[in-house]
């Protein structure tokens, strides 16, 4: 994945429908890995442009995975990878710390339940 990719995906260039089909290869190694303690998990990401990841940013992210179009893993992975960005501005604190929580290894990525999801999803 490239951080161009999602900011195609977020301006609504690409759907996320077609970020998943080009992640699904790096989503399903990471998920193996991510279910090995102590497995160190590499992530296949080009940060090859600056992004600014705003409150509709995440919400977009968060809402095609209430819809079902990308898992839970898939949205730890694409948090995983903005918190290796070097180029990534968030819009305020709340923002990074949702990604930060979501990509988090120790909770396995992020929410477990819809329910979950949901909270997080009116706490923007």
């Amino acid at each position: 994945m490239t951080s161009s990719d999602l900011k195609l995906v977020f301006s609504e260039e690409i759907t996320f429908k077609h970020l998943k089909s080009r992640i699904d290869v790096d989503v399903q190694k990471y998920e193996e890995l991510m279910k090995i303690k102590g497995s160190y998990i590499s992530l296949n990401f080009n940060d090859d442009e600056n992004i600014d990841l705003s409150t509709s940013d995440l919400r977009k992210l968060l809402l095609s995975a209430k819809q079902g179009i990308l898992s839970n893993v898939h949205v730890a992975y694409i948090c995983d990878c903005l918190t290796l960005s070097e180029n990534i501005n968030y819009e305020n604190q709340q923002i990074q710390n949702i990604v930060f929580d979501l990509a988090d290894p120790e909770i396995n990525g992020g929410f477990k339940t819809n329910a979950e999801l949901e909270s997080i999803i009116a706490a923007l």
